[in-house]
């Protein structure tokens, strides 16, 4: 049993070797768009986790044509913006991963929509500079940031505050923590007077709170992402991640929702069943659950209407798997 293990290895570091050393054809770069589209309506799109199966993932769905389908759907809804949850590409320093992220997203990108991409841990994997050279000249909003030795910026759609932060903690340098940390405090008390904005959404790509059975919830984005910020702003109603690949519904603090969507075609993780469960989930789907993203529609005044679209592997089709609402008004009351 041990050499068959040394043997597997042994081969999967080779194959890892190789895909970082072979020569890649040399393609053109697309730039994702920075603002929304004319015409579009007032949705915007929540994913996470479209990364393909690692090659030493052998034993793991490959949902390739769950990943082809993804944005020709998502195009559906003529978003304003695709909020991209982490985890984009299976590894961030293989030009190869992006050139095919490229090609499943193409849909989208061709229709002049907004992409806002937040770093995952699978971006992150290989060298950071490759990593980087790969995201930069796609994604101008991320480069901005970097360029201020950042991986974490605000943009605003419609009224909305997204606020993408990097839980890669392990990836930041003590100065970048901290530097984090403080920008969301400030940035929160800023959008507080902002009358232009109504809502703020925070994401990130770790989750504070998930009962999955591959990943644990993560404390630091529990402490410093979900209720250090929830004590700054009154505005937060929705934290949203990724990372595992599930969907799940949690709520705290009266109206702020929190949703992990991490159905974008990595392999799914079952979750532990209800009575196991660390956190009560608010959707009942079983422990196995389907591929899924999230709309973000603005409504009456501050409300905020989410919706989780599900894909039904038995009638090939999107539905609704979960609708509700959620306002900062509410929180005040």
């Amino acid at each position: 049993m041990n050499k068959k293990i040394g043997i597997l290895l042994l081969v999967t570091c080779v194959a890892i070797l190789y895909t970082s050393c072979v020569p890649v054809a040399t393609l053109p770069i697309p730039v994702y768009p920075v603002h929304p589209p004319p015409h579009a309506s007032q949705t915007i799109v929540l994913v996470g986790d479209t990364q393909e199966t690692l090659w030493e993932e052998f034993w793991r769905e490959q949902n390739d044509s769950l990943r082809q389908q993804l944005f020709p759907q998502i195009v559906t809804h003529n978003p304003m913006a695709i909020v991209l949850m982490g985890d984009m590409v299976g590894r961030g320093s293989n030009t190869t991963h992006w050139q095919y992220f490229d090609r499943i997203s193409s849909a989208a990108r061709n229709r002049g929509i907004m992409f806002i991409p937040t770093m995952g841990n699978h971006d992150y994997m290989g060298h950071n500079a490759s990593c980087f050279a790969n995201i930069r000249p796609r994604f101008p909003l991320l480069d901005s940031a970097m360029n201020n030795n950042h991986t974490w910026y605000a943009v605003e759609v419609d009224s909305v505050a997204f606020i993408i932060l990097d839980s890669n903690f392990d990836e930041l340098t003590e100065d970048q923590f901290e530097d984090q940390q403080m920008w969301l405090d400030s940035t929160l008390l800023e959008y507080n007077t902002n009358d232009a904005v109504t809502n703020v959404v925070l994401i990130c790509h770790h989750p504070g709170f998930t009962n999955s059975t591959i990943v644990d919830g993560d404390r630091l984005v529990q402490n410093l992402f979900i209720q250090d910020a929830l004590d700054f702003s009154f505005k937060i109603t929705l934290i949203a991640s990724g990372h595992a690949h599930t969907y799940e519904h949690f709520t705290i603090d009266d109206n702020v929702h929190i949703v992990v969507s991490g159905g974008g075609g990595g392999p799914r993780q079952r979750l532990l069943d209800t009575k196991h469960a660390r956190y009560p989930d608010v959707y009942n789907g079983g422990t196995l659950r389907d591929f899924n993203y999230v709309t973000v529609q603005r409504a009456n005044g501050d409300e905020l209407t989410v919706t989780m679209m599900r894909y039904n592997e038995s009638t090939k089709t999107w539905t609704v798997g979960e609708k509700f609402t959620c306002s900062s008004e509410t929180k005040l009351e």
